[in-house]
């Protein structure tokens, strides 16, 4: 499998943690990015590149939170996944797990 790029939308205060996840946890590198109406990165490998970031539009017009529905069958991530602890990067503990519980 390939993969030619994939577009993330964060909200406007998150924007820059997920850039510099994807930075630091990756090696990308943010790199030239057209001039879009919204705020946003491209963030390259060293085959250009692929990662698309973009500010979530969060306006009534856009839905539920503005976010997008994945392409029917289209691998999602799972936002239930525990803090990456070599990097502190992730959504951390679930806050609905009962206390004592592990994960």
């Amino acid at each position: 499998m390939q993969i030619d790029h994939i577009n993330i939308k964060a909200p406007p205060a998150l924007l820059e943690e997920v850039r510099d996840f994807y930075c630091e946890v990756l090696g990308l590198q943010e790199g030239a990015r057209p001039e879009f109406a919204s705020k946003g990165y491209w963030l390259y490998s060293a085959a250009g590149p692929i990662v698309h970031l973009s500010v979530v539009d969060e306006s009534p017009r856009a839905g539920a939170g503005g976010q997008s529905t994945p392409k029917e069958g289209a691998p999602t991530l799972s936002a239930g996944r525990p803090r990456d602890r070599a990097t502190g990067f992730g959504p951390g503990p679930d806050p609905t797990a009962s206390a004592g519980a592990s994960a």
